[in-house]
């Protein structure tokens, strides 16, 4: 251990206020100042009428939340109420208070959690975890501050990354809304005028020769898993032959939309692929181009349209049926402008895709250093 440096447990540097608390019905859980904080962040308001400021707020220099289902360390200013869910820990100083913040961003939680089915870190067990720690406030503050700056350049360098990929994803859905305009010269038709619409359908689960074979089958969940309309093949659950022949194939080119529950979610398939009841799909006729129909689907427009009929059905989820789906129209000029806008919308998705992946990239090298710098400054 270095010089200076000494092992504390939490409780012989913060204050534990989780004794001090006292639970809160849902019927006193009103409009107020203070954020109620549960397992997931800020889901109400109280009156601090209702509480002892001294026990049951934080204090005005911040604490510590650790949440007791995911770990997860991180800082409240202000005052504030929590759940059950979390522990509340105060510090008598904000050096070390973000000492320990940082400690645990780069701590593993694995051998103070509990329970399979709902991991908990209970107030005994996080009063046992101990940590390293400068017996100096000022090399505490020293250590903040170093990691504050690093931290600081590597998110920048981050925010770079994802301001460009926001960029193109701007320009690609600007360029989407004006290109399919329709223009003079450009036909409206119905989607069953320019293809063969289908709805997917889900061969019983309870015949087990229809399952486990090498043919796709697309719920929503395996729809545009990138954003750019592709399709999750490689899912876990494939049909059969057999099983196929009590689905409907849809054939590769097509598009496919959700349309119940995630409705507008839209993607394209590049191979024969089958699907279930949630999705409608237009596979296009010869004479309009396939890429083209797949991105007149996905236009500002049509997807509006699409989710105003879907949310004024009457219904539990957003519906829409596919006779009403292929009863809405697309504008579609002449098969070479169809081309040429393909053309352009596919370089500029090409685009998004390789920022996309840049950005990606650059997230996981960002998250290593940072937990590079953490083992550093702790386990140096």
């Amino acid at each position: 251990m270095k010089e200076g440096w000494e092992y504390k447990k939490l409780p012989e540097i913060s204050e534990n206020l989780d004794s001090l608390r006292k639970p809160v019905t849902k019927k006193n859980r009103t409009a107020g100042i203070y954020p109620y904080y549960g397992a997931s962040g800020i889901v109400d308001y109280v009156d601090d009428y209702l509480f002892d400021e001294d026990l049951l707020c934080i204090s005005e220099d911040g604490a510590n939340l650790l949440m007791r289902t995911y770990p997860i360390a991180f800082p409240i200013s202000g005052k504030v109420w929590v759940n059950n869910h979390a522990h509340v820990l105060r510090f008598k100083d904000i050096a070390t208070q973000k000492y320990v913040e940082y400690f645990f961003a780069g701590f593993k939680l694995d051998d103070y959690i509990t329970g399979a089915a709902q991991p908990k870190l209970t107030q005994k067990a996080l009063n046992n975890i101990t940590i390293k720690i400068p017996i100096s406030l000022s090399e505490q503050q020293s250590i903040v501050d170093y990691l504050d700056s690093a931290f600081a350049k590597i998110d920048a360098m981050k925010a770079n990354a994802g301001k460009s990929l926001n960029e193109a994803k701007a320009l690609f859905q600007a360029s989407l809304k004006e290109m399919l305009e329709p223009k003079e010269g450009w036909e409206e038709k119905k989607l069953k005028e320019v293809g063969r619409t289908q709805t997917g359908t889900t061969p019983s689960k309870s015949v087990k020769s229809f399952y486990g074979g090498d043919i796709p089958f697309i719920r929503p969940a395996e729809l545009d898993i990138d954003g750019r309309g592709s399709i999750e093949y490689n899912s876990e659950l494939k049909l059969t032959t057999e099983g196929a022949l009590k689905s409907r194939t849809i054939r590769a080119n097509s598009t496919l939309m959700c349309c119940i529950g995630s409705v507008g979610k839209t993607g394209y398939a590049t191979k024969d692929v089958t699907c279930n009841q949630q999705i409608n799909t237009i596979t296009p006729y010869e004479g309009y181009n396939d890429k083209f129909v797949y991105y007149a689907l996905l236009a500002p427009s049509f997807q509006n349209e699409v989710i105003k009929i879907a949310n004024s059905a009457k219904a539990t989820l957003a519906i829409i049926s596919k006779g009403k789906w292929e009863e809405l129209s697309i504008h579609i000029p002449l098969l070479s402008e169809q081309h040429s806008i393909v053309v352009t919308l596919d370089s500029l998705n090409s685009k998004v895709a390789r920022l996309q992946e840049n950005f990606d990239k650059i997230s996981q090298e960002c998250d290593a250093l940072k937990q590079a710098l953490l083992r550093e400054v702790f386990e140096g």
